[in-house]
């Protein structure tokens, strides 16, 4: 049998080198790692959009397309702990909700930054004027948590 570390952030390694020495106790012999290295990276992009930087379009597009892989992995490790192995953890919850949020933030600098392109930025511009991503945020973020109140509640 193989036995899957899955860590959607990496820091130290701690945590990660933990997992692995506790699996080796229990005599689990293919272990294979997974993880992300990415809430680093998000974080210093974030801090210095606020602090005025512009990055060029093609690192912001290839910052969108790393994220929507660690949307969408987040969003299975949910699917993963919900309906495979039917427990979840808080740190699971709290980065899938943060991805989440990442995510969608994401996407609205890039759509009124022009860097999907001009028709994108025309046709998505009224909604984004109306809050929709952030109401979309907000009903996502809402199912989830009636998910969770659903099933362990």
């Amino acid at each position: 049998d193989v036995c899957f570390v899955v860590d959607p952030m990496l820091a130290t390694g701690g945590s990660a080198v933990a997992a692995i020495d506790m699996l080796k106790k229990g005599g689990a012999t293919q272990i294979l790692y997974l993880g992300l290295i990415a809430a680093p990276v998000v974080i210093t992009v974030a801090v210095a959009a606020l602090g005025g930087v512009r990055f060029p379009r093609w690192f912001m597009l290839t910052a969108q397309a790393i994220y929507t892989l660690g949307f969408v992995f987040a969003w299975w490790l949910f699917y993963q702990s919900y309906f495979v192995i039917g427990a979840l953890c808080p740190w699971c919850l709290l980065i899938t909700v943060t991805t989440t949020l990442v995510f969608m933030s994401m996407s609205r600098v890039n759509i009124l930054d022009g860097n999907f392109g001009a028709g994108i930025t025309r046709a998505l511009t009224p909604a984004l004027s109306w809050w929709v991503d952030v109401w979309v945020s907000v009903l996502i973020i809402a199912a989830l948590a009636a998910a969770v109140i659903f099933r362990y509640l």
